[in-house]
């Protein structure tokens, strides 16, 4: 401790108790982490957002509220309706100086009901001003502010590309589920104000105040592999991995292990990806190749490019892979070792999504796809691989 000797005044020392006993507790303060995904997409264009936060669960925190201050980690990526990954932001919460949130534990859900700046608001990403009133970057926010009435809509979220560097279409002033002066996102549709680009991949089932940010556990945290910039193959061993290919042609193999929740990323090339169970997988530029085993469950994006979702080979999966970005004339939908052709399938409607089948068991779905439009063009048979 300090003290201050003050001019003019007598101190006299006492004999009995001339010394200071000090009790210096080293002993280390633990830190218990524990780590959260969510994930968010947007019912008019479909923009998604991923993303992963973390926080020490030997702490207190006021009305069981984790804010922005008392975050371990935050990661989150913007993906493009088409599944193509627009930019990553790592360790968010340090690098955005507007950086918003709170998590509350109690309920298990990110607060997203107030305005961005609000305690009950939502504001990350990135909006950096580069000098005459512009930004740039991707932000993603809740702006429920009050419309011209004074009423207070409903939570809305809503994302921004600051700089237009994307080229998104313009939706209602900007890109997705946006609600300045709107109640319900139905009467974003009604007022024709959400702009021409996105009215024919709207849900058919809408929220009424638009969807919320999904979150769930995550028992042990993602562990990153990084391809190289050459071709690489690379084993996935093991659940909860975050894989990047890089560029060139890689060879990606997530069949090897039973565990699930891989994230799962061929980037730039030609890539080939093996999917085990459970995983998602994008396969972004180039024309790429997934490959479902017997496994199944898997949520795939080709991304751009000619790509080819071989949803069965040689064997029937256990459960249906789901395709997010299928298109028709330039994708293939293929399946080998079966000996069958396209008149044993069976493709029907389901809501706005088309359901392939073999007789009772469900191979894939293919969002926002009628089943009308797809014929024997789209498919391709192999007698094995």
């Amino acid at each position: 401790f300090d003290f201050s000797v003050i001019n003019g005044e007598v101190y006299e020392v006492d004999p009995e108790n001339a010394g200071v006993t000090l009790t210096i507790d080293d002993t280390p303060q633990t830190v218990d982490e524990v780590v959260f995904d969510f994930e968010w997409t947007g019912q008019i264009a479909r923009f998604n957002v991923t993303g992963q936060f973390s926080y020490d669960q030997n702490q207190t925190y006021t009305d069981g509220i984790v804010r922005e201050e008392d975050l371990l980690g935050f990661d989150i990526s913007f993906f493009a309706p088409d599944g193509t990954l627009l930019r990553t932001y790592e360790d968010n919460h340090l690098t955005f100086p507007e950086f918003n949130f709170a998590y509350d534990t109690n309920t298990g859900e990110i607060l997203q009901d107030g305005a961005f700046m609000g305690e009950e608001g939502f504001n990350v990403g990135e909006k950096t001003p580069v000098g005459d009133g512009t930004f740039t970057g991707l932000s993603f926010f809740s702006r429920p502010e009050l419309n011209p009435q004074g009423e207070v809509p409903p939570p809305h979220l809503h994302i921004d590309d600051w700089s237009d560097e994307f080229g998104f279409p313009l939706g209602f002033s900007t890109h997705e589920d946006v609600a300045f002066f709107t109640r319900t996102t139905q009467q974003l549709l009604d007022t024709g104000r959400m702009g021409e680009a996105y009215i024919d991949d709207v849900q058919d089932s809408l929220d009424e105040f638009g969807e919320r940010i999904q979150v769930s556990f995550v028992d042990d945290s993602f562990i990153p592999v990084f391809g190289s910039l050459g071709g690489d193959t690379i084993e996935v061993d093991g659940g909860n991995q975050l894989v990047f290919g890089g560029a060139e042609d890689d060879l990606i193999d997530a069949s090897l292990t039973s565990e699930t929740g891989n994230r799962i990323y061929g980037q730039s090339g030609d890539d080939t990806l093996i999917l085990g169970t459970g995983d998602r997988a994008l396969g972004g530029d180039g024309d790429d190749r997934f490959f479902v085993l017997s496994d199944g469950d898997n949520l795939i994006t080709g991304g751009a490019g000619m790509d080819q979702f071989w949803i069965a080979t040689a064997e029937i999966p256990e459960e249906i892979n789901t395709i997010t970005d299928f298109t028709s004339g330039e994708d293939v939908i293929g399946l080998a070792g079966l000996g069958i052709g396209f008149a044993d399938l069976s493709i029907t409607q389901q809501d706005a999504d088309t359901l392939i089948a073999l007789g009772n068991d469900e191979l894939a779905k293919l969002l926002g796809i009628n089943a009308g439009s797809l014929s024997a063009a789209d498919f391709a048979f192999a007698a094995s691989l």
